[in-house]
């Protein structure tokens, strides 16, 4: 699966895998000399300078490197990637509820801005993730994600007690500037493909629906 507004970047192959594919064909080509991290769900972003490169605890990536591939494995939270408009940039981050609260977005606007750059230069794609249908959280952690975060209610807490992840996520690329990106709007929970004998099957992979840690990958990598 990919992103409309990522694909219009000359340069710049990416994806988003799929419980039967959950790491693409262009990522497998260069999986073995990927940058490694270990997600944690934090806000720490790192910026990939070479092939193999072993960073530590890192829920995101950022590089002005071609031929790296970055990579996100999520299961119900959400991949993120960017891309500069002239594709000389790229970056990729893993947000679920405590990288959103804690803004790790936020956190690549800082690093963008200390390469001298901006914002508006950059366009993004969201991928799959628990969307508000399914996506059940304390009614404390919806009323902290609303004193800290100024989201319509109704957009935020569209049901009793459940979360609307996408729309902080949404607010926060336009808070620091992106305007131009995508969302495949789709939910890790809940979706499924239907086979010719009407039998459904989930699409992703889902921490939430099945309590294992089964993963897809979600990569992007400027060529």
């Amino acid at each position: 699966m990919e992103s409309f507004v990522l694909n219009a970047i000359s340069g710049v192959t990416h994806g988003f895998g799929i419980l039967h594919e959950p790491i693409l064909t262009f990522a497998r080509t260069h999986w073995h000399a990927r940058p490694m991290k270990t997600q944690v769900h934090g806000v720490n972003i790192a910026i990939a300078t070479e092939n193999r490169q072993q960073v530590g605890p890192a829920d995101g990536w950022y590089t002005e490197k071609r031929n790296i591939l970055l990579t996100l494995v999520n299961a119900d939270c959400y991949p993120v990637l960017f891309s500069r408009k002239d594709g000389t940039a790229i970056a990729a981050l893993h947000v679920g509820w405590r990288g959103a609260f804690n803004g790790i977005i936020y956190n690549l606007k800082e690093i963008i801005n200390n390469q001298g750059d901006d914002l508006a230069n950059w366009v993004a794609g969201i991928g799959p993730g628990a969307m508000p249908c399914c996506y059940e959280v304390s009614q404390e952690l919806i009323d902290a994600f609303s004193d800290r975060y100024p989201i319509n209610p109704e957009s935020l807490n569209p049901q009793p007690r459940k979360l609307n992840l996408l729309a902080v996520i949404t607010h926060q690329l336009r808070d620091i500037g992106i305007t131009c990106f995508d969302s495949l709007s789709l939910c890790t929970i809940c979706s499924v493909d239907i086979n010719a004998q009407g039998e459904t099957h989930p699409i992703f992979h889902s921490y939430r629906r099945d309590g294992n840690k089964e993963v897809q990958v979600s990569a992007i990598m400027m060529l």
